[in-house]
């Protein structure tokens, strides 16, 4: 439904005011990733939207990132980079998220803006496996060579999080941490 824009605005706000709190609370310049609908694709107003509620917030821009799935550019490619540019000249970071498990297109992450790319917990998981190595590595070797941040999904174990750090991953989420 056409709520999910208003969720979605909804938690950014609170988000990035409870960060900003938490800075003025001298805990530290922590970071806020929050996920978008596609739906807010269509709208058009995005970038506004976000340079409200960090204005509202107060929180610099840099503290910011706004993660998509892949389904966000299967509609409108042109008007997905143009909001992506202006969320990017913003200053806010931008992550694809759940790489490798839906629509993927090199083409894509070449065209459009993004900061971190957000490999699946789908290929963690299945860590040590010789396979699942293999298309992390590749992952990770498209991140690096588009200078784009990778971070794993899905660190559920020691071993998991030893093994994606020898293969060049520095950054992570799961339930281990």
């Amino acid at each position: 439904t056409s709520l999910i824009t208003d969720i979605d605005l909804n938690i950014l706000s609170q988000a990035c005011h409870q960060i900003r709190e938490w800075d003025e609370q001298g805990l530290g310049r922590l970071r806020i990733s929050c996920n978008v609908s596609a739906r807010h694709f269509q709208r058009g107003n995005l970038p506004q939207e976000v340079r409200s509620v960090l204005e509202a917030s107060r929180l610099p821009a840099g503290q910011l990132t706004l993660e998509v799935t892949e389904t966000v550019y299967m509609e409108n490619i042109d008007q997905v980079r143009d909001t992506l540019g202006a969320i990017d000249s913003l200053g806010v970071s931008i992550a694809l998220d759940d790489f490798g498990t839906g629509y993927s297109s090199l083409s894509y992450i070449h065209t459009l803006s993004f900061d971190v790319l957000k490999i699946d917990r789908s290929f963690v998981k299945n860590l040590p496996d010789h396979s699942a190595q293999a298309l992390i590595r590749a992952m990770l070797g498209i991140a690096a060579s588009l200078d784009i941040t990778p971070l794993a999904e899905g660190i559920e174990t020691q071993e998991q999080k030893v093994l994606l750090t020898s293969l060049g991953c520095r950054l992570g989420q799961g339930y281990l941490f």
